[in-house]
């Protein structure tokens, strides 16, 4: 693709008498000549002038040129001869730093033309006994009185008092330092009609801000082997997943900075609690909530497992699958202590996390991970100080049946290690296996941009690789996710309705209960395209995966609540329910997002898409549970 570059400077070298400017220059042309990003322009005259390389032509000629505009800059000489330079303009614009020497006489006159480009005045001086001797060397009268310098914020001084070759590389220096570096950008003829009508500040804030990430995305646009329907919505997604502005990011999770301690002194490491809710019994030690789609067998769900327990499951899916894609939903922490999961919580607190956690105010799976790491360090050095051990509480008391806190136990240094560590020794050992952390809540609906994860993660898995979902519980979390895959691959199948649809308008008798026809519901339907059929195929893929929880049922289910409950409990019980509502809401919108995506193949993200829906977004606020 062709390209242009960012605006270049121009560079206006000048010096007092017996500075040596003009030899100076030249030595900083032999320099710097072949260098891509830099030009020098030849001399136009009707003389010879001093300079080694003028072109002389005739008055006339001079006159035409200066005339048509070809001469940009131009001004007589002291031995009356005409002098000036051909436009600079096109190789500024095309990112060259232009130098070019003039008299001082001139300088308001190059600043007013190139008023929208970046101008920088280089001045040499020097001692006034080295220019009286230079000056004397050459023939010339010695220098009078104290050489008018330039003034103003955009001028560089040298002071040329050392050889020509010292004078030359202080020169070479101030424009090194005050030069554009090239950047290549899109075509010129889409990007420089649009800058040279801005103002200076425009042009710099296109140049640098704009411009360079529109290139990547034209670029990857280019490379794509299925061009998507609507490119601006491809374009809009890719720039947001691609900021060029974004801070770097560690790859993975998994550089190697170093941070201050999390863990506090009076932080303690809870056991992962298991709860196994499933009818079945653990099929495999340290594996609870261990379970299978019954209609797409490829995907998976679990609870938090043991070390074990995991290289057990990815022996059991690789064997069968060939490769395992794990998506873990967890938003806190967890680390793996002698093989077993442990989270950290505030002593005074035992159900909450520990403040250090909370105040890092983690965001996505890469800075999870990162805290992970920073915590197994912590309790490293909680475990060498205290001659390598560590006290490990159980998942539901601070204390033994006897009121006695449990008794240190030891621990080898090797034997802390965070969840993306797990997965590091069975990819070491060769199986096909990757872990990606996206970050649900509890109870609410995912962010749109975590759903967007979870998207990324399941499409990464191809056709055949096993799918995993896991959160602490292996329930709540786990399901959302498995629920998400399942309208992914139902939905790309040509899934249709298996019964009922609500109508248009809504029902005239609302099924609460089973069939979550809220009002809030219903208007969400109205405004998305196929509504009523989105949500019916949503309520199959949901009734499809109810081996443990069902999540449109369990809507009702937390806003039923006992006439005789206090109003702690009743409070607790309403927001509870809403945010299982607000939960189904996203999967309604989801399922409609799918829906679309059959036949624009992904071009657009979920988060982007409803962002651009607006009708949508609002019938989040008009959601109760009525």
């Amino acid at each position: 693709m062709s390209s242009a570059r960012a605006a270049g400077t121009l560079f206006l070298v000048m010096g007092a008498p017996g500075a040596g400017t003009r030899t100076v220059v030249e030595r900083v042309k032999e320099a710097l000549g072949d260098a891509p990003n830099y030009a020098f322009p030849t001399i136009v005259g009707t003389k010879t002038g001093a300079a080694k390389d003028v072109e002389v032509v005739a008055s006339d000629e001079y006159q035409r040129r200066k005339v048509s505009g070809e001469l940009q800059i131009y001004w007589r000489g002291d031995d009356d001869g005409e002098y000036g330079y051909r436009s600079c303009l096109s190789a500024v614009e095309a990112g060259k730093n232009v130098v070019i020497m003039v008299p001082q006489s001139i300088i308001s006159q190059v600043e007013k033309q190139f008023f929208f480009h970046t101008v920088r005045l280089v001045y040499l001086t020097a001692a006034t006994e080295t220019r009286t001797a230079r000056c004397a060397e050459k023939g010339l009268p010695a220098p009078t009185g104290v050489p008018e310098k330039p003034l103003g914020p955009n001028v560089t001084t040298v002071v040329n008092g050392g050889t020509i070759s010292e004078g030359a590389a202080d020169v070479i220096a101030a424009l090194k330092h005050h030069a554009r570096e090239v950047v290549q950008f899109p075509p010129a003829n889409i990007t420089l009609p649009v800058a040279r009508n801005a103002s200076k500040e425009a042009r710099d804030y296109l140049s640098e801000q704009v411009l360079p990430g529109l290139q990547e995305a034209v670029k990857a646009l280019s490379l794509l082997t299925e061009k998507p329907r609507n490119p601006y919505l491809w374009l809009a997604d890719y720039l947001e997943s691609n900021d060029p502005l974004a801070p770097p990011a560690a790859v993975d999770g998994r550089d190697d900075g170093r941070e201050g301690p999390v863990l506090g002194p009076h932080d303690v490491v809870r056991a992962e609690p298991v709860n196994h809710v499933l009818d079945a019994p653990e099929d495999i030690q340290g594996v609870a909530n261990f379970r299978r789609s019954k209609k797409f067998p490829r995907l998976y769900g679990v609870h938090q497992p043991s070390a074990g327990g995991v290289r057990a499951v990815v022996e059991q899916l690789c064997g069968e699958h060939g490769r395992c894609v794990w998506i873990n939903l967890r938003e806190s922490p967890v680390l793996y202590v002698n093989g077993a999961p442990y989270t950290l919580h505030s002593k005074d607190k035992p159900n909450e996390d520990a403040i250090g956690v909370k105040k890092a105010c983690v965001n996505n799976g890469r800075e999870l991970a990162r805290l992970e790491r920073q915590l197994s360090r912590d309790l490293v050095t909680r475990a060498n100080a205290a001659e390598g051990q560590l006290q490990l509480h159980a998942a539901q008391s601070d204390k033994d049946s006897q009121d006695v806190e449990p008794e240190p136990t030891a621990v080898a240094k090797d034997a802390v290690c965070t969840f993306q560590g797990v997965f590091d020794v069975l990819e070491a050992e060769g199986f096909a296996v990757n872990l990606h952390r996206c970050l649900f809540c509890q109870d609410g609906a995912p962010e749109a941009e975590e759903v967007d994860q979870v998207v990324a993660a399941v499409r990464s898995a191809g056709d055949k690789a096993a799918i995993v979902f896991n959160c602490s519980s292996g329930v709540e979390r786990t399901q959302v996710g498995m629920v998400m895959a399942s309208l992914m691959f139902a939905i790309d199948a040509g899934a249709k309705p298996k019964g009922y649809v609500d109508p248009p308008e809504g029902p005239a008798v609302p099924d609460l209960k089973d069939k979550a026809q809220y009002a809030g519901i219903i208007q969400l339907c109205q405004h998305l395209p196929e509504g009523p059929l989105s949500k019916a195929v949503v309520d199959d893929v949901i009734d499809d995966n109810e081996a443990i929880i069902n999540l449109r049922k369990m809507v009702g289910q937390a806003a039923t609540i006992d006439q005789d409950a206090d109003a702690a409990a009743r409070s607790q019980g309403v927001c509870l329910a809403m945010d299982h509502l607000e939960r189904y809401w996203l999967l309604v919108c989801f399922g409609a997002y799918l829906r679309k995506q059959v036949t624009d193949k992904f071009q657009q993200s979920f988060s982007t898409w409803l962002r651009s829906k607006r009708g949508i977004r609002r019938t989040l606020h008009k959601l109760c549970l009525v």
